[in-house]
């Protein structure tokens, strides 16, 4: 008895402490005479004050979070049919919160107030109705609860959507556009698992028209996330052992800056002198500038001039500066230096607003 008289002093003291300023109370005895006046109501049948000092040991508003005390003071309000007491109750059961878990009762409470319930209960409840946990199976009920969620914007619940659709689970007859339509959803709120189903319609043309590059867009947002799922690196692979430029550039580049994927310069060289190989000439400006620099491979002038020169004559601008510096410090196979074309190049670069090569031209007097 004095153990449980000790905590609820103190839990009352933390009360204190953090609700005057939360609620603007300028003094002591204010602070007091509230929290008497909530204890007093709630034990004297006040289902609002029951209600509010539920919510105050749940989320530790107040006071100390203490479950016990929130599971208390919720069923007495809820026994008195406090709505969002239910509600908040059905969670206590569903995760077994303090309680064991018992899904018939969190469905019961939420079935019992539905209009109460956030989009995560909406959710579960689908799932309930979906696997027949705690209630009767019902595939029907289960979708039309995930709607719900879903337009409230619950990414999971978007996600399940299209999952549903696009393989037509619980009876659905699957229907491609509209897995397509929640799987956007899904992916524009940032969940990886939807990106890479995006990424993977796009690339099959599925319920949308085929789009490589949006394909490629929303396979590396997945795998950036770093969340260690290699299928979405291996649906990106796909793509690019297709002879896909870009996609082989996107997969030298996420190993090159070991972005989602642990680095490795070995494979971004070799997928990147498969996009090189095909003329595109970011991957060749970046061959460039390894075997430039000659930090992730031996240093090789003669490689770095080839691919910057393939670069910089498809129009490259950053590939135009790096080529006419090396010009002008004699990095060109066969030169020491040649000014006549590293101008030329710095002002191929200067003329699509390149900074840098605009700089060197007018440290040298050139116009461009």
């Amino acid at each position: 008895m004095r153990i449980k008289l000790q905590v609820c002093c103190i839990c009352i003291i933390c009360f204190l402490l953090l609700v005057m300023p939360a609620y603007g109370w300028s003094d002591f005895d204010e602070a007091m005479a509230r929290v008497q006046v909530l204890l007093r109501d709630a034990k004297g049948g006040n289902i609002e004050a029951q209600y509010e000092l539920g919510y105050a040991y749940e989320t530790g508003r107040g006071v100390a979070p203490y479950e016990d005390e929130a599971f208390k003071w919720y069923t007495a309000a809820a026994k008195q049919g406090h709505r969002k007491a239910q509600f908040r109750l059905g969670r206590f059961y569903f995760y077994g919160k303090y309680v064991r878990q018992d899904y018939a009762e969190a469905a019961r409470l939420w079935l019992n107030v539905p209009e109460e319930l956030d989009a995560n209960a909406l959710y579960q409840l689908g799932y309930m109705y979906a696997e027949g946990k705690g209630i009767k199976k019902n595939y029907e009920e289960a979708l039309k609860w995930f709607m719900k969620s879903a337009d409230q914007n619950y990414v999971e619940a978007q996600y399940s959507l299209g999952l549903i659709y696009d393989e037509g689970y619980y009876g659905v007859t699957p229907d491609k556009a509209e897995a397509f339509k929640w799987y956007s959803k899904a992916a524009e709120q940032g969940l990886a698992d939807a990106q890479n189903k995006l990424g993977l319609i796009y690339s099959k043309g599925e319920g949308v028209k085929q789009d490589y590059d949006e394909a490629i867009k929303w396979l590396i947002k997945a795998i950036m996330q770093g969340n260690g799922n290699l299928k979405y690196l291996d649906n990106l692979k796909n793509i690019a052992s297709q002879g896909n430029a870009k996609a082989q550039f996107a997969v030298g580049m996420l190993y090159f800056n070991g972005e989602g994927i642990k680095q490795d310069y070995t494979k971004a060289i070799y997928w990147l002198r498969m996009a090189a190989d095909q003329d595109f000439k970011e991957a060749q400006y970046i061959l460039g500038t390894a075997y430039l620099i000659g930090e992730v491979v031996v240093q090789n002038l003669p490689e770095a001039e080839k691919w910057m020169r393939k670069s910089a004559e498809q129009g490259l601008a950053d590939a135009q500066y790096v080529l006419g510096i090396m010009y002008a410090k004699g990095y060109v196979k066969g030169s020491e230096k040649n000014e006549d074309e590293a101008i030329k190049w710095l002002r191929k670069a200067a003329q699509q607003n390149h900074e840098d090569a605009q700089k060197a031209l007018k440290e040298i007097g050139e116009n461009w």
